[in-house]
C-alpha cells in the first residue's frame, strides 16, 4: 500500500440543484483527515482537497453533505 494515499474512510455522492453530482471523499492518514470535493467542469473534473485534524473530519463532511444540495 502506498503510504501517501491514506485510508478511505467514507465516500458520498451528493446531487445539487444545478443537476450536477458532487463527490465527497474523506481519507485518513494518522491524525489528519483529508476531505476532497470533486465536481464536473467543461474540461473534465475538478478536485478541491483540504486537510484537517481527525476529530473534525466527520462533522465537516456532514456539514458539506447538508450545504452542497442547497447551493
Amino acid at each position: 500500500m502506498n503510504n501517501n494515499i491514506g485510508n478511505v474512510i467514507d465516500t458520498k455522492m451528493v446531487w445539487c440543484r444545478d443537476g450536477f453530482m458532487y463527490q465527497l471523499c474523506r481519507k485518513r492518514k494518522g491524525i489528519i483527515d483529508t476531505i476532497s470535493l470533486t465536481y464536473p467542469v467543461k474540461s473534465g473534473l475538478k478536485t478541491i482537497s483540504r486537510s484537517i485534524i481527525s476529530p473534525l473530519g466527520c462533522p465537516l463532511q456532514m456539514f458539506l453533505e447538508t450545504v452542497i444540495p442547497t447551493i
